[in-house]
């Protein structure tokens, strides 16, 4: 996904999002998960992302 510089993206359920597979530990809602993005530019950046798996 290419962000501009200073531009942002919003994840969202039946939009883009993230999901994880082959965890070691099951999520559980309303958990809060620390994910680190690589950047080619910006380097690593370390987000805290809720769990969501209401459907």
């Amino acid at each position: 996904m290419d962000l501009p510089d200073g531009g942002s993206h919003v994840f969202a359920r039946a939009g883009d999002h993230l999901m994880f597979t082959g965890l070691s530990a099951p999520l559980e809602q309303g958990q809060i998960v620390d994910v680190t993005l690589s950047f080619e530019e910006a380097g690593e950046i370390t987000i805290k992302v809720p769990v969501d798996q209401e459907r």
